[in-house]
């Protein structure tokens, strides 16, 4: 976006050529129009990455990962290795292949389905509105062998995950025990700080 035209109701707009769009909001309309802002981001081989937006066009999913295996300075591209060994040669300058990011963090939702070798979890007392008992398992559960979690306040998140179900009360029962089990390890009493070993390898 290089401006606004608040007589015409326009925004002007120039494309990666340099060429300028009139877009006019009465007659294109607004509702499936989507606003960014760009963020410098630092890219080397071996970084672990993600689309995120859909571009059915070319085939990409939001949340899709891969790994970067090549930098190219001069033409400004990077390769990809996505899944089922498919590389993609993402030119950086291409507004369409801007749409990335580091995939290190994700939410809980976001991390429903996939697993790691390590994991590290940060849980802030406060956010109550993000934290319940379904979200707090599936992030205890993506780690293969070992997860740490983080929080500010150890009572305070005890308190929250046992009172935000985050699933109806007749499927419960299928989290509940193992549950019960890390609740009470992140409130016994013998523990100090805010990190404690756990039965099976996993530390919180």
């Amino acid at each position: 976006m290089t401006g606004i035209d608040t007589s015409k109701a326009a925004i002007l707009l120039a494309d990666q050529t340099g060429r300028t769009i009139d877009w006019r909001l009465r007659q294109w309309g607004a509702a499936q129009s989507q606003a960014f802002i760009a963020e410098t981001i630092e890219l080397r081989a071996g970084d672990k990455m993600q689309f995120t937006r859909n571009d059915r066009a070319l085939g990409r999913v939001n949340g899709q990962q891969g790994e970067i295996t090549a930098i190219d300075p001069s033409t400004r591209s990077a390769t990809v290795q996505l899944a089922r060994g498919k590389v993609e040669t993402l030119k950086l300058d291409d507004p369409r292949n801007q749409h990335i990011a580091h995939s290190y963090v994700a939410t809980a939702f976001a991390a429903q389905g996939r697993t790691a070798e390590r994991t590290f979890i940060h849980a802030e007392s406060a956010a109550t509105h993000l934290i319940d008992q379904k979200s707090f398992y599936v992030g205890l559960s993506r780690a293969k062998e070992t997860t740490a979690l983080y929080t500010d306040d150890r009572a305070k998140l005890v308190a929250a995950i046992q009172e935000r179900s985050g699933v109806k009360q007749t499927a419960l029962a299928s989290i509940l025990s193992p549950m019960a089990a890390l609740t009470n390890a992140l409130s016994s009493p013998a523990s100090k700080g805010n990190q404690q070993e756990a039965k099976g390898g996993m530390s919180l």
